[in-house]
């Protein structure tokens, strides 16, 4: 092999690895929720996040640490306990928020289930996941994981399928190559490892980015989450 051809596969072979670099850092550092509300030009509706956990903490005092945190968020919100033996579930909700967590008290622990949806014109969305996990981290020394969850408004008129091939081609462009797109009854539903969030395992693939594109009689809807949707769509 000449000199001449050896430097063109060393040239070739640096380059492609920037260009990986370059691609991998603007995609960890892409809003995809953004991008994609901005794309589908989507006007937000709802978001949530779910996140389960085990903790060893009393469970007067963690009732009682969520009841606190609760009334500090929630001004002016309904709520009840329903209790038993080893379970008790705190259901709360006021204008715009709904949510509940759920104690399940056994040998091994307490394990903790806990849902917030929120209906706001805004995507704050990133702003209750924080919350939450700054409320979680002390009552665990577990790694947990937030599923997050956002639905937005799609213009009636727009082609719900030209939308999702959009979203994926610019998805594509981002670098992010792995997307599948399934035929659901309603619309369209896409899953994607971007290496953005925490991943869970489909099948022999990992995920850790679903979006889907929807019609349904009250109109057209696109829905993301991560790392999967927690909502049935």
């Amino acid at each position: 092999m000449s000199k001449k051809v050896k430097v063109s596969i060393i040239m070739f072979i640096f380059l492609s690895i920037i260009l990986n670099y370059k691609v991998s850092y603007g995609c960890k550092n892409l809003d995809l929720f953004n991008s994609i509300l901005d794309e589908s030009k989507g006007y937000v509706e709802e978001y949530g996040v779910k996140t389960h956990f085990k903790t060893y903490k009393n469970g007067q005092e963690l009732y009682n640490d969520f009841i606190t945190q609760i009334s500090k968020e929630y001004k002016s919100y309904s709520g009840e306990v329903s209790r038993d033996k080893s379970n008790f579930i705190i259901r709360f909700q006021d204008e715009h928020s709904k949510g509940h967590i759920e104690f399940n008290i056994g040998s091994e622990g307490k394990n903790v289930s806990l849902q917030i949806i929120q209906k706001n014109h805004k995507n704050n969305l990133q702003n209750l996941k924080d919350k939450i996990e700054k409320t979680i981290t002390p009552m665990t020394k577990e790694k947990t994981l937030c599923k997050t969850y956002l639905k937005a408004k799609l213009n009636d008129k727009d082609n719900i399928s030209d939308i999702n091939g959009k979203i994926v081609s610019n998805l594509k462009n981002e670098g992010i190559t792995d997307v599948s797109t399934i035929k659901i009854e309603n619309g369209y539903s896409s899953s994607a490892y971007t290496g953005k969030y925490k991943a869970i395992k489909n099948g022999d693939k990992l995920i850790d980015f679903n979006f889907a594109v929807c019609k349904y009689s009250s109109g057209n809807y696109i829905i993301i989450g991560t790392p999967e949707i927690f909502v049935p769509y």
